[in-house]
């Protein structure tokens, strides 16, 4: 049932979410918007507050920036060229606090530098002045999905968390790179408070049907051993752990689930007598 449940979410988190763009869609979040001619903000801003749930706004880069950093909106437009600091200097700082914030790009210039800047920050869109309604509306919209697609896989991580850590085994949800969740039960068995402080005792490491002893000191030892146990041609996948301070070593019977679509994988450790 666990692994049934696990999968419909990983399977819904997968799928790209299409939807229609709604005024109340885009009212859930706010924006700031970042132009320093007077006429051209107050005509877009008018626009804007009808759609989101509040609109700040900065008349330069710097001012731009300023407003991040005490409101953190959800989306951000600016414009590129502007006095004190320009809309891709902005972004450039933004992106070092926010990597993942959406951000609209408006201007009237349509240089090949800026548009390499631009693609090197990950500019979610870039729409060229004056500005059509359109055009802004599809890009909001792009905006917004991202928003709420990265909002639901957040969501469904909690959940997939909390249903790991309510398993009484050892459990890792991983990938071929890293470590996606570990429950608690893995940490409590060793007596740490996180992997960190786990991964920092060398003494601690794991020992197969065959003797060999694989220190972990990291979790990148953690996903190589886990690959190199996944890609092992034995039958009965046996591995003997002990905890902080016991001389002893009690054997564990692993059991790997395999979600094919997104190459991630389950295992789960059962303590063996």
């Amino acid at each position: 049932m666990l692994l049934g449940f696990l999968y419909s979410l990983l399977t819904a988190a997968g799928r790209v979410i299409e939807m229609e763009f709604t005024e109340e869609l885009s009212r859930q979040y706010s924006l700031l918007y970042v132009e320093d001619e007077d006429n051209v903000r107050e005509g877009l801003l008018r626009f804007l507050q009808r759609r989101f749930k509040i609109v700040y706004t900065g008349r330069d880069g710097q001012e731009g920036l300023e407003q991040f950093k005490s409101h953190r909106p959800d989306i951000i437009i600016t414009d590129i060229q502007m006095p004190l600091m320009d809309g891709l200097e902005m972004v450039n700082a933004i992106k070092e606090i926010s990597p993942s914030t959406p951000v609209i790009i408006t201007t009237a210039f349509n240089e090949i530098p800026y548009l390499m800047k631009a693609i090197e920050l990950h500019i979610d869109s870039y729409i060229k002045k004056p500005i059509i309604k359109e055009e802004i509306i599809s890009a909001i919209r792009k905006s917004v999905q991202f928003l709420i697609q990265k909002h639901e896989i957040e969501i469904k991580n909690k959940i997939i968390q909390a249903f790991i850590d309510i398993n009484p085994r050892f459990a890792f949800l991983v990938t071929k790179e890293n470590v996606l969740i570990m429950n608690r039960f893995f940490l409590n068995f060793f007596g740490y408070d996180s992997f960190e402080e786990f991964a920092k005792d060398n003494a601690n490491g794991f020992t197969n049907a065959q003797g060999i002893h694989t220190p972990v000191y990291n979790q990148q030892d953690l996903v190589n051993w886990i690959n190199a146990l996944n890609d092992s041609a034995e039958q009965q996948r046996v591995v003997y752990i002990k905890n902080k301070g016991a001389e002893k070593e009690h054997p564990f019977v692993v059991i790997c689930k395999e979600f094919a679509p997104f190459n991630i994988f389950l295992f789960t450790f059962i303590e063996g007598k």
